[in-house]
């Protein structure tokens, strides 16, 4: 359950991140910012599964 509190600080933050950010206009920019996001939480979504195999 600890790893759903991470992801919600993590989204949190990533939002925070994107408001605040002078390149919020750019399309670009905020696809990278996406593709991290999507990759990380994935990355985090397989951590409890590895442990528990």
């Amino acid at each position: 359950m600890k790893f759903w509190i991470y992801g919600l600080i993590f989204v949190l933050a990533f939002i925070a991140d994107l408001s605040f950010s002078p390149n919020h206009g750019s399309p670009l920019y905020v696809v990278i910012r996406i593709v991290k996001l999507i990759s990380a939480v994935t990355m985090v979504m397989n951590l409890p599964h590895t442990h528990k195999d």
